[in-house]
């Protein structure tokens, strides 16, 4: 665990990213993601790095959470780009759950959010939040 650590950190360093994604969840304990990368939002200009999944987006302010000697994505924004992913929509349920029974995101502001999602997404949400009702 310590070695994966200093690889997200070294990661972000190394592309001023953001944890996200699977990644991100993970730290969260939201869902059973075991990613084999590192999920970083980066800058269209980061270049490619051997290990990391770059996810190229412009992630605002509140979308962001300083955690000491990294950034991650916030609860919120780590569900939106789960649903937005290619992740099976069992693994997204999963995640929201998990999100909601511990308290990191509540179905209202999942709910909140996705009327303003692209159709697919939006659906991803909505058959979640369904799947916990």
């Amino acid at each position: 665990m310590i070695e994966r650590f200093a690889h997200l950190v070294r990661g972000c360093a190394a592309t001023g990213g953001v944890v996200s994604d699977q990644s991100a969840a993970q730290l969260y304990g939201m869902g059973d993601f075991a990613p084999h990368y590192l999920h970083l939002s980066c800058s269209a200009t980061t270049p490619r790095i051997e290990s990391i999944a770059i996810h190229r987006r412009v992630l605002r302010p509140d979308e962001i959470y300083d955690w000491g000697s990294f950034r991650i994505t916030t609860p919120l924004r780590t569900i939106l780009d789960l649903a937005e992913s290619s992740i099976s929509q069992g693994a997204l349920n999963q995640a929201i759950g998990d999100g909601v029974a511990i308290g990191r995101v509540c179905g209202a502001e999942i709910h909140e959010v996705l009327i303003h999602q692209q159709a697919r997404t939006g659906d991803r949400l909505r058959c979640a939040l369904l799947a916990w009702q």
